[in-house]
């Protein structure tokens, strides 16, 4: 399956908050716009001051990953300049939260240099202190395939936890910071990009590919050739290796173990149909 299917968000921050996915979800900055050196081009750099922060100017729904069984991967580049200092709790790379309500997701690198994830206030992962060290790039995701919640750094697995329902939180994406508590980030963050599908572990060894880290192919000028706001390609999937089709409207894939034989399946933005008689594949 191809790097951009099921692409939500996909913010390479090379001097803009553009989003590179064929959303267009692009984000809006509030204090300092400041880029930096990051992984691949340059990165969002942000001072530790909680008074400086990027998000999207409206809900984009499908980014909450709610309910049961979803499954969805998010994954970015991190650099710390400093962990700890500024009054800070943690550095909240990205989130879409509510914490009055415990709906939604956080993401966090803590001031012990541990990951942190929290999926509905429910299902929360920590791994060991540590990993994060500053001065230096590390790859950090998080991938739920609808049973299990996992985190991953630097390509290996790190924490997992069994996965909870989630559900609809209308706060907006937000990267830099955190609503509910005084967690700014202090350092780069590069290339992250977000899913509503579980991407296997092959898909994530590409993106990190041996430290040097990729480039989502497929986008940019091919996706121009192809028509912006036009539905991908296919794309070939099992039954249960097929991404929510909320948000996916007109996508495609062949599914290889349908009932009845593999078939041809689109998106209508509610479920998978057969592209033979609209059936829902099972």
């Amino acid at each position: 399956m191809a790097l951009r299917a099921a692409l939500q968000a996909y913010y390479k921050f090379d001097n803009s908050g553009a989003d590179d996915s064929k959303h267009k979800r692009s984000l809006d900055f509030t204090g300092a716009e400041a880029y930096a050196t990051g992984k691949l081009g340059n990165g969002y750099d942000l001072p530790g001051n909680e008074a400086n922060f990027a998000d999207r100017g409206t809900d984009d729904p499908v980014l909450s990953f709610a309910g049961s069984g979803a499954r969805y991967t998010i994954q970015f580049w991190f650099n710390p300049t400093t962990l700890s200092g500024g009054g800070r709790v943690s550095n909240t790379v990205v989130e879409k939260w509510n914490s009055g309500t415990s709906r939604g997701w956080s993401f966090a690198v803590d001031l012990t240099g541990s990951v942190s994830f929290v999926h509905a206030a429910a299902a929360t992962l920590t791994t060991a202190a540590g990993l994060i060290t500053t001065g230096s790039f590390h790859h950090i995701a998080v991938i739920a395939n609808g049973t299990t919640i996992k985190i991953y750094v630097n390509n290996v697995e790190r924490a997992s936890t069994a996965f909870v329902a989630n559900t609809l939180v209308t706060n907006v994406l937000r990267v830099g910071d955190s609503t509910a508590a005084v967690s700014p980030v202090d350092g780069v963050t590069d290339e992250l990009a977000l899913w509503n599908r579980a991407l296997s572990t092959t898909e994530l060894s590409q993106l990190y590919n041996s430290g040097a880290g990729l480039s989502i192919p497929g986008l940019g000028t091919s996706v121009k050739q192809l028509n912006v706001g036009e539905p991908f390609p296919s794309f070939v999937s099992t039954v249960a290796g097929l991404p929510s089709a909320v948000g996916l409207f007109g996508h495609y894939a062949m599914v290889s173990d349908a009932s009845g034989g593999a078939t041809m399946a689109f998106s209508d933005n509610v479920v998978w149909r057969r592209w033979s008689d609209r059936t829902v594949v099972s």
